[in-house]
């Protein structure tokens, strides 16, 4: 919710910084504390929101107080948090660019070489910014994303062998065990229970 859509700005340069390489794993709010309770208000508000059926107005108040929270949170982010956040930039804008070749060519068949290639390092640095940063591989971060995709196109008419394609499987027996191996059930399941 906080980067509107997987791979989009929002994501590569405003969240994924705070939220990966175990910058921010967990943060209690307080209520007693102004600014935390005015992010606790916001999310009453949303949650007020979203129990009910939502308008296009809605959606889009939904949007803009998540950008509001996303803000208010940050700007009073303790400094003992906001020093641990500090990703060097040359390997955040690594990783940004690696992150955005994954976004636009995942359907591909692509490889370590290709998504190091991307960011003009080393296969063995790619791994090591991966692994700092986001506690993965490029491969396994690319599988996710692989099925993460596969999960929204599940809500629509295409078959699974055609999803299979379209996530860059070219085996329908491949997609579906690793779908099966991060999401618990096979994409069939998974359309069934979700229909």
């Amino acid at each position: 919710m906080l980067s509107f859509f997987s791979g989009s700005r929002m994501e590569k340069e405003y969240v994924l910084p705070y939220v990966t390489g175990g910058c921010l794993p967990v943060v209690i709010l307080r209520s007693e504390i102004a600014a935390q309770n005015s992010v606790i208000e916001v999310l009453r508000e949303i949650n007020t929101l979203w129990e009910h059926p939502l308008s296009v107005q809605d959606k889009y108040r939904i949007s803009i107080r998540i950008t509001a929270l996303w803000h208010t949170f940050l700007r009073n982010l303790p400094d003992e948090n906001a020093s641990t956040c500090s990703i060097s930039l040359v390997h955040r804008q690594r990783l940004q660019l690696m992150l955005s070749f994954i976004y636009e060519h995942y359907p591909e068949d692509i490889g370590l070489a290709d998504i190091s290639g991307s960011a003009n390092i080393s296969a063995g640095e790619c791994c090591r910014i991966f692994r700092e940063h986001l506690q993965t591989t490029p491969y396994q971060f690319l599988t996710e994303y692989r099925i993460r995709k596969s999960v929204e196109m599940l809500s629509g008419p295409l078959a699974i062998s055609e999803i299979a394609g379209h996530c860059g499987y070219n085996q329908t027996s491949n997609f579906i065990a690793k779908f099966k191996s991060i999401m618990g059930c096979t994409p069939a399941q998974y359309r069934k229970h979700y229909e």
